[in-house]
């Protein structure tokens, strides 16, 4: 490094080179892939991974679907008669009791 450089000026200067990490240097592709070798290198390692298989020691994908009757649960028992109190007390309409007209924001006299 030249001496007229300051220690905020880090890395090298424009004269010289920048040093390469060896890690990042490969051979890249080779300019002819072996496909034969690599048919050979494939079934070595498949036939290693399939020697040991079998297919009842896989369990299955998904958990097996489970059918539940909603109107059975204790919760919604609960909510219909909330439901049916409401109706009854005239908090909630239905499509037999609803009202002529829209709400409106206007006070009722």
């Amino acid at each position: 490094m030249s001496e007229d450089r300051g220690p905020q000026d880090v890395g090298p200067g424009p004269d010289e080179a920048e040093p390469v990490e060896p890690g990042r240097i490969h051979g890249g592709m080779p300019l002819r892939p072996d496909d034969a070798t690599y048919e050979e290198r494939v079934e070595r390692e498949r036939s290693k991974i399939l020697d040991g298989y079998d297919p009842a020691d896989i369990p299955p994908a998904a958990d097996p679907e489970v059918v539940v009757d909603i109107t059975e649960t204790e919760q919604y028992r609960a909510e219909l008669n909330e439901i049916r109190r409401q109706v009854d007390a005239g908090e909630l309409l239905t499509e037999d009791r609803s009202e002529a007209f829209p709400p409106t924001r206007y006070a009722r006299d």
